[in-house]
C-alpha cells in the first residue's frame, strides 16, 4: 500500500511539474487551434454569404431586366412601324427621311456645385458650334450647351434651359424657359387660348427636338401685356442623373 501510495504521489508531482512548464503553451496552442477553426468557418460563411448575395442580386437584376425589355419591346416596333411609315410619306413628298438620334450621355460632375442642375457631360463626337436637346425616359430633361468646348447638360429648371414648344390640341406656338420647380412658357399670342390642363410637347422647329416629345402639363395662365404667359409643371423631375440621352436630329 506504501509503495502505491508513494507511486501516486510521484505521478501527481510530474504531472503538477509539466502542467506547470508547459501549460502556457498548451494554451497557446489550444486557443490557436480554436481560433484557426473559427477562423475558417467565418471565412467558409462570408464566403457563402457573398455568394448567394451576388446569386440574389444576379438573379433580382435579370428579372427587372426582363420585365424593363418586355416593356420596352412593344414601344420599340410600333417607334419602328412608326419611322417607316412616316419615312415612306416623306419619300412621296420629296423630303429628307425622319432619322432622331439619341445617344447615351454620362453624367461626370456639377459645372458648379452650387447649381444642381448645370452638369458637365460626356458626349460623344459632341459639336460645339450645336446645340442638343435632352431626354430621360422620352420626356424632356433640358438641353446641351457648350461651355469651354465642353459639353454641359442645362436641366429643366435652369432659366438657360430654352426650347420651342407647342401647348394643347390647337398646338399653340410658345417658348419655354425654366423657372425653378415649373416651366414658365413665353411670347404666346394674346388672341390664342391655352387651357390648364393642356399638354405641353416639343415643336421640333428649333431642331432641339423632334416634335412630340412630353414636356409637362399647364397649371396656370397669365395675360401680360403683349402675350400670354403659361406656367408648367413638368413631367420630369431629375436628381443627381447618372445618365441621359442626348437628341441628335439629322
Amino acid at each position: 500500500m506504501r509503495k502505491k501510495g508513494f507511486f501516486w504521489i510521484v505521478v501527481s508531482a510530474i504531472l503538477t511539474l509539466f502542467l506547470y512548464l508547459f501549460s502556457d503553451t498548451l494554451t497557446t496552442r489550444t486557443l490557436a487551434f480554436s481560433n484557426g477553426i473559427k477562423s475558417t468557418f467565418i471565412d467558409k460563411k462570408n464566403r457563402l454569404y457573398t455568394f448567394l448575395y451576388r446569386h440574389y442580386n444576379q438573379a433580382k437584376t435579370i428579372e427587372k431586366l426582363q420585365s424593363q425589355i418586355k416593356e420596352l419591346e412593344p414601344k420599340a416596333s410600333l417607334s419602328v412601324a412608326f419611322a417607316t411609315r412616316l419615312n415612306s410619306m416623306l419619300s412621296d413628298l420629296n423630303m429628307t427621311n425622319y432619322d432622331p438620334s439619341l445617344i447615351p450621355i454620362k453624367v461626370l460632375s456639377y459645372e458648379n456645385i452650387n447649381n444642381p442642375n448645370r452638369l458637365y457631360i460626356e458626349f460623344s463626337n459632341f459639336d460645339e458650334e450645336r446645340q442638343y436637346g435632352l431626354v430621360y425616359q422620352g420626356m424632356v430633361a433640358g438641353i446641351i450647351k457648350e461651355k469651354a468646348s465642353q459639353p454641359v447638360a442645362i436641366l429643366l429648371p435652369d432659366p438657360k434651359s430654352i426650347f420651342s414648344v407647342l401647348i394643347g390640341e390647337d398646338s399653340i406656338e410658345g417658348v419655354a424657359f425654366g423657372a425653378g420647380e415649373n416651366i414658365e412658357i413665353r411670347y404666346i399670342p394674346t388672341y390664342k387660348d391655352p387651357k390648364v390642363g393642356d399638354e405641353v410637347v416639343t415643336s421640333g422647329y428649333d431642331k432641339l427636338f423632334y416634335h412630340g416629345i412630353r414636356v409637362g402639363e399647364v397649371i396656370k395662365v397669365e395675360k401680360k401685356l403683349m402675350y400670354k404667359v403659361a406656367t408648367v409643371k413638368p413631367y420630369l423631375r431629375l436628381k443627381k442623373p447618372r445618365f441621359l440621352y442626348g437628341v441628335d436630329i439629322k
